[in-house]
């Protein structure tokens, strides 16, 4: 199977991240973000860095970086 990949092939990396829900993200970054706890802005500012190098190094070799998150 992998004989008939070529660099013309679409490719993704699929990455799962269930410890951040689309409430809190909302939250931290929305206008009520100040209210935060600065530990959870420092947690939300670090997993942000980790995906954009993780997005550099992927989209080298493959097309796309897609994250999963959590919606509760």
């Amino acid at each position: 199977m992998l004989q008939l990949i070529d660099s013309t092939t679409r490719t993704e990396v699929v990455i799962v991240q269930p410890h951040l829900s689309k409430a809190i993200n909302d939250h931290l970054r929305g206008k009520n973000a100040a209210s935060a706890p600065v530990e959870d802005l420092l947690r939300l500012r670090l997993l942000d860095e980790l995906l954009n190098a993780a997005r550099s190094t992927v989209t080298e070799v493959a097309n796309e970086l897609v994250v999963i998150g959590s919606l509760k």
